[in-house]
């Protein structure tokens, strides 16, 4: 099917009937000149999955399929929404600035981004499968709450931004976020049942805690940001590839479970002081903590020199300290 519109006031492209049925679609809004596309919401409905050959408009782009959605040409437009039964896959390389999805029965749901910053205003996904959101094009923000037992896998050019709570109603399976300028926590809390990975600079914008069932919980980088940090990982392991703070520092840093705890770098610096730092299980410190009040640790490994300061309140350590030798 190939549709096209040449208007230079905008002519929308509504093919909804629920019995439409084609195996490949060709929708564009174009000028009177055929030369650019212009602002026309293009809307269609297939019977059936179907597969994009081309997508073009300055506009929105609604796509609905009783079956999978797949793609062989770019889709350019502003928001994609997309309903599909057994999969959405579209990894051409797109041009949008937005993208919400709905998907049923099983299958995944997968959206490369190539252009533009991307936000993501809503995702649906079955109690399984995986969720992978790729944005070449700067920024990747998640605006709202995820929820159901499916994997997540984000990855920008930019920063990873999630701006709502992952997990809080039912938890995720998994969280893999790499930002190649970093990833933001500005949600709240994010639960999974397995690992949470974070590759990239990690900066709190509020209050965060990360819950894992026993299962794995690592930073790539460092972590700043004025704001409480809690892990609650079980047994599972905490692992911070970098300084923790010392940009700027978060306030309370609490870790609940028994696994061990390892800082690849300092927790803190003598001028830039976290409130406090309890940890449950044992550590494993490079670096030394600094901290304004109190500081509890469990049995710790040293890995490197480190430094335990805390300027107006007490270090307390309830096991054995080894390593040594720097």
């Amino acid at each position: 099917l190939t549709v096209k519109t040449t208007n230079n006031s905008g002519s929308a492209i509504t093919l909804t009937n629920a019995s439409n049925e084609f195996t490949n679609v060709d929708l564009r809004a174009r000028n009177l000149a055929d030369n650019a596309n212009i602002a026309a919401a293009i809307s269609y409905t297939d019977v059936t999955g179907f597969n994009v050959n081309t997508i073009g408009t300055l506009s929105t782009v609604n796509l609905t399929a009783n079956g999978a959605l797949s793609d062989s040409g770019a889709i350019t437009g502003t928001t994609l929404t997309t309903s599909s039964v057994g999969g959405t896959i579209l990894d051409f390389g797109h041009a949008l600035t937005g993208f919400n999805a709905t998907n049923t029965t099983s299958g995944n749901i997968q959206l490369v981004n190539s252009t533009n910053a991307l936000t993501v205003s809503g995702i649906a996904q079955p109690s399984t499968g995986t969720v992978t959101i790729t944005n070449n094009g700067g920024n990747l923000t998640f605006s709202s709450a995820l929820n159901n037992s499916y994997a997540l896998v984000a990855s920008s050019s930019g920063s990873v931004i999630f701006s709502g709570a992952l997990g809080g109603t039912t938890p995720l399976t998994s969280v893999n976020a790499t930002g190649t300028t970093g990833v933001q926590l500005n949600g709240g809390g994010i639960t999974t049942t397995g690992t949470q990975s974070y590759t990239g600079a990690a900066t709190l914008g509020a209050a965060t805690t990360l819950t894992t069932t026993n299962n794995n919980i690592t930073f790539s980088s460092t972590v700043n940001g004025a704001q409480t940090l809690t892990l609650a990982a079980g047994s599972g392991v905490v692992s911070f590839g970098g300084a923790i703070g010392t940009t700027t520092a978060p306030t309370v840093f609490n870790s609940t479970g028994g696994g061990n705890v390892s800082f690849g770098g300092t927790v803190g610096d003598s001028t830039h002081r976290l409130t406090s730092v309890t940890l449950a299980g044992s550590a494993t410190v490079n670096g030394g903590a600094f901290t304004s009040g109190a500081q509890t640790f469990n049995a710790v490994t040293l890995s490197g020199a480190s430094t335990f300061d805390s300027s107006a309140s007490t270090v307390n350590i309830g096991g054995a300290v080894t390593g040594g030798g720097f």
